[in-house]
């Protein structure tokens, strides 16, 4: 059987190094990497023995498929944590569950050397297999408790990869910042160049309407306040008084860093 792993906050060309670190590939030419609408036939064996899949569709398309490779291949999935989680079986070699939210958030982390390596020794994964319950019961459970991170990541990994996840990211969490109204994010989406299909648009536009965002937008405010006060900002007592995640404004506050917004 096939060896499975999930990558969420890495690019394949991070994964590709990771692998030419360890000498499991010489170069990026050793890696397949998968088109969107492929189906894989049963009896066609694959050139390659890495094959990167950056599609949740795709993947679920052909996963029987997969499993029934022979033991020396390695499947990456590049997904959100949520989408990955919903595969029983597949190792997350770069993120992993917040205890605090158990099941609802996920702690992105460097790439699992140790991990990649102890599962390459097992004789394959033969139980991976799709889990929409847990999926599903993970969005109901992330409304109930509060969470505006696992939605909006889910929204991200929708988009096309290439062109709009990260800058749709990044203008989400400096709207979130400064306070914007729902016209203002999609004004600064539309100033990249990006469009939306008009369901993306309304997903967005209800995740950023969203009590969680308002609740967020209020917390920055107060972080903002903190610091300008010159105050070492204690971002845990303001998650708390208002009743969001300092794991989640954290994240966000790394995605507004990189982009040199604080």
């Amino acid at each position: 059987m096939s060896h499975f792993f999930g990558v969420s906050n890495h690019s394949p060309d991070q994964v590709i190094s990771f692998l030419k670190k360890r000498n499991a590939v010489k170069s990026g030419s050793d890696v397949a990497i998968i088109t969107h609408g492929t189906v894989f036939k049963a009896d066609r064996s694959f050139k390659r023995k890495i094959i990167f899949i950056i599609s949740v569709i795709d993947f679920f398309k052909n996963i029987e498929v997969l499993k029934a490779k022979g033991d020396d291949y390695q499947v990456f999935l590049f997904a959100s944590p949520l989408r990955i989680s919903e595969v029983l079986g597949m190792s997350a070699l770069d993120f992993e569950p917040d205890n605090e939210y158990k099941g609802m958030s996920y702690r992105l982390t460097v790439l699992n050397e140790d991990l990649y390596r102890k599962d390459l020794k097992l004789p394959g994964s033969t139980e991976v297999k799709r889990d929409t319950r847990k999926y599903l019961a993970t969005l109901i459970n992330s409304a109930k408790q509060g969470s505006f991170l696992n939605p909006l990541m889910t929204f991200i990994y929708t988009l096309p990869r290439a062109s709009h996840q990260t800058p749709v990211k990044e203008v989400v969490a400096t709207g979130i910042y400064r306070g914007w109204t729902s016209d203002k994010v999609f004004e600064a989406i539309g100033a990249k160049g990006l469009v939306l299909t008009r369901r993306a648009a309304d997903l967005l536009e209800n995740i950023i309407q969203s009590e969680m965002a308002h609740a967020y937008v209020e917390a920055f405010k107060m972080y903002k306040a903190e610091k300008k006060k010159g105050a070492t900002v204690n971002i845990k007592s303001i998650c708390k008084q208002t009743s969001t995640s300092d794991y989640e404004m954290r994240y966000l506050l790394s995605v507004l860093e990189a982009n040199k917004v604080v």
